[in-house]
């Protein structure tokens, strides 16, 4: 009898265990579902066949709108911003533009990785998703999948379970690693959240 009350209050501990994480699950995707607006910074890394480049670039995102994203780093670039609302992109900044050579299929640029971003957390369909740790930080791992020209894309991002905020993120096209990136700074609808690594 004892070890039946053993097993079945580990099973209850699990399923409370499983409610928890797919209540935060949950919270963070109506978070974005609900967001009209954030502002980010992230370090992207842009993975090419014969290297890799790196750029440091802010965002403000609009949802159904307008995002403007702009070139930290590097120094030759900085100030350089891209106006972008979901189908074309303007350079706004004398006649620089910024050197991001398209990838993959869909035409994937750095100049435009965040705001598609967002918008494939909004409206991408969710493929998989788990629970993650990373030092005393609790992480929810999620994917999302996005087709464009009959080609799979999947956004991967790592969020903070206490804030929902983005801590890492991944795009590949066909399984094939394009993006990384990690994020400095997020706040939703102006409201800002620190992050710390």
């Amino acid at each position: 009898m004892k070890r039946w009350m053993a097993v079945l209050t580990a099973m209850l501990l699990l399923l409370t265990g499983c409610e928890k994480e797919d209540d935060s699950l949950q919270r963070i995707l109506q978070q974005y579902a609900g967001m009209n607006a954030c502002s980010m910074e992230a370090v992207v890394r842009c993975e090419y066949e014969s290297e890799s480049r790196e750029y440091t670039l802010g965002c403000t995102y609009e949802a159904g709108g307008k995002s403007t994203v702009t070139v930290h780093e590097p120094d030759l670039l900085q100030g350089v911003s891209i106006v972008y609302d979901g189908a074309q992109r303007q350079v706004v900044c004398d006649d620089l533009v910024l050197d991001a050579p398209m990838l993959g299929q869909n035409r994937l640029s750095a100049a435009v990785i965040l705001p598609r971003l967002m918008d494939a957390v909004k409206q991408g369909w969710l493929l998989e998703e788990s629970a993650e740790q990373e030092g005393e930080e609790a992480l929810r791992r999620v994917t999302f999948e996005t087709e464009e020209k009959d080609v799979k894309l999947y956004w991967t991002v790592w969020f903070d379970e206490v804030t929902g905020t983005p801590r890492y993120a991944e795009v590949s096209e066909d399984k094939q690693l394009f993006f990384t990136m990690e994020f400095t700074n997020f706040s939703f609808d102006d409201i800002m959240i620190p992050i710390e690594h």
